[in-house]
């Protein structure tokens, strides 16, 4: 039965921890559309005011869309000014130099440079902080130098002159500046609220785990490279279509606005703003916009002035100003109902006895280094095996080459009769092996829920259609995913911590946040390394009831541990490694007890008196 409606047919509504908002994040944007649609009409502004308020919804639409490559996922890009220089080039060619209609130049300066997010994007997929900031910066130097001097497409350094406005059917004319200002205004409202609800749906939510770690959210099901290019293509496209705007309420444009030091000056505003909202990217845009126009009573010093408000700005509010919302928000939050959902509701039904996964001559060499060498062992459905041995000894290597972090050098990987061997992370979570690090791996800034709810991802199908035009059938997934990680919290005991950051939490509960996050993707098998490192005595006796609750659900278990009296009290077998190699497999107490074991942990007798 499908899980929506079933799940409206078995649970009952309660109320959970998770936070709905009255919030300012709503609010505050409402306030100001209202402010933004009467005060052209309340106050008589001048051609220069207007000119600097169509300047500011441009440079808006350009930040907001850098805030999504930034804030949301994570990538420093530093050639936003060549994405809205494409932008405006493509429209004032089209629609000045060959007449084409302003909505056809519209698109294009749209769409070409998405093309070229889309290529840098995909060429950059695997770099990131200051190698990425280098390679935009080179396609930001490539981008002027064509605008400079490819003459007969660009007319170069003279520009382009003419360029027009649209009129709507005849029946509305934007060459005059309050209609094109409420025209501009649409275009802001739309990404704006596009932007917002992106950070809040299942692609938000994996830009954000992109963001934070990459390695955990490929692991949880995230297809990171997708994520990144995807964060490319909509900062791309944003910032073409606020070149558009500021090409048609400018009438010209020329090389200049679109140099890197505009990329500097996006990048800025996002800072001050705060790069983590989209309504940051707003607010930024606006304040320094205006900014230098207010400080100008002071003469020559006032770009010094303005400078150092920018770099106070950056160093003591590094949320941006948008991030003083946040300390307010708690007084403007209500509780949400969620649907009760148990945690055995959702988590596949397996068939025990059964083979679920057979390693077969697994190897992984790191240049003449033989980490893993022929190993062999099977995980039957239902059971919990252990993997154990000194430190070196290659445990942690097999658990990356089980769950897609490296590439085997030989052997074979079956799960449920599936070669998975070589295959991404995001496409073995999806087949149902999630993990866990023995260094935890959360999201810290995000809350202990959105931490869960990333384990959905690739059991969930939202699309980016869905983000901008809400329906019936994404709203109920939402509802889904926040209803099965209020589940999983309440399984593991920390319902109550659901709105807290996950890097506030005390460490031992970190570990079951993780824990909770690889059970949400539904997996069959789990991967454990270490779960118990850095545990007392009472947290592991906790942790090994959770995992024996697990079990009796029918959750097979591969289990990396040093503690062998956790192993004792878990594992039906253990598989044991020395050097890369297999020597010895079998039940536990046997095993336990075999000289080869024995040995390899506690060294020959007499190398001990030695």
């Amino acid at each position: 039965m499908n899980m929506l409606e079933e799940n409206g047919k078995t649970s009952r509504p309660v109320r959970g921890s998770a936070q709905k908002a009255l919030s300012l994040s709503v609010l505050i944007p409402l306030l100001a559309l209202i402010v933004a649609v009467l005060f052209p009409l309340i106050f008589n502004l001048s051609g220069y005011v207007l000119s600097l308020i169509l300047l500011a919804m441009s440079y808006t639409i350009v930040v907001v869309g850098l805030n999504i490559l930034l804030g949301y996922t994570g990538q420093l890009s530093l050639g936003q000014g060549a994405f809205f220089g494409i932008g405006a080039y493509a429209f004032a060619i089209l629609s000045a130099r060959h007449g084409l209609p302003f909505w056809i130049g519209l698109l294009a300066g749209i769409m070409v440079p998405v093309l070229f997010g889309f290529v840098i994007g995909l060429t950059t997929s695997k770099l990131s902080g200051h190698y990425l900031a280098m390679v935009t910066i080179s396609f930001q130097m490539i981008v002027s130098l064509v605008l400079n001097n490819w003459k007969t497409l660009t007319n170069g350094p003279d520009g382009i002159t003419g360029i027009p406005r649209p009129s709507l059917f005849g029946l509305i004319d934007f060459k005059n500046d309050l209609n094109f200002y409420y025209l501009s205004l649409i275009f802001v409202v739309i990404v704006l609220w596009f932007a917002y609800r992106l950070k809040y749906s299942r692609l938000g939510r994996a830009m954000a785990a992109v963001r934070e770690n990459e390695m955990a959210a490929g692991v949880t099901g995230v297809r990171v490279y997708r994520a990144k290019v995807m964060a490319f293509v909509l900062a791309s496209g944003m910032a073409g279509l606020g070149g558009v705007l500021y090409a048609a309420g400018s009438n010209y444009i020329s090389p200049d606005p679109f140099g890197f030091a505009q990329s500097v000056v996006f990048l800025t505003m996002s800072l001050v703003g705060g790069s983590g909202s989209a309504y940051g990217g707003l607010l930024g845009a606006v304040l320094l916009t205006f900014l230098p126009e207010w400080l100008r009573f002071l003469k020559e010093i006032y770009i010094a002035v303005y400078g150092f408000m920018v770099i106070l700005a950056v160093l003591f509010l590094p949320q941006g100003i948008w991030g003083l919302t946040r300390i307010l928000e708690k007084y403007f939050r209500k509780s949400q109902e969620v649907e009760a959902l148990e945690l055995k509701e959702f988590l596949p039904k397996l068939e025990f006895a059964s083979d679920m996964m057979s390693v077969k001559g697994l190897s992984k060499h790191f240049g003449g280094l033989k980490a893993v060498d022929r190993v062999d062992f099977t995980v039957t459905s239902g059971e919990i095996k252990a993997l154990i041995g000194p430190n070196g000894s290659g445990k942690t290597t097999i658990l990356n080459l089980l769950s897609g972090l490296y590439m085997p050098t030989g052997g074979e990987i079956l799960f449920d009769s599936q070669r998975i061997g070589g295959r991404r992370p995001e496409d073995i979570a999806a087949l149902g092996i999630a993990r866990t690090f023995q260094n935890i791996r959360l999201f810290g800034d995000l809350s202990v829920i959105e931490n869960i709810m990333v384990g959905q991802t690739c059991r969930t199908q939202e699309s980016l259609l869905s983000v901008a035009i809400p329906n019936r059938r994404a709203r109920q997934e939402r509802n889904l995913i926040r209803s099965k990680a209020m589940a999983t919290l309440k399984f593991v005991g920390l319902q109550d911590k659901a709105d807290w950051s996950a890097k506030n939490l005390p460490y031992g509960q970190q570990r079951l946040v993780e824990i909770a996050r690889a059970l949400a993707t539904e997996p069959k098998l789990l991967l454990l390394d270490e779960p118990a490192a850095g545990l007392n005595a009472s947290e592991t006796d906790k942790l090994v009831d959770l995992l024996k609750k697990l079990n009796e659900m029918g959750l097979s278990m591969l289990l990396v541990e040093h503690d062998m009296s956790l192993v004792k009290s878990l594992a039906t077998t253990v598989t044991v490694l020395n050097f890369g190699q297999k020597i010895s497999e079998g039940n536990t107490e046997h095993t336990l007890n075999d000289p080869l074991v024995v040995e390899a942990y506690l060294g020959k007798e007499e190398e001990a008196y030695a």
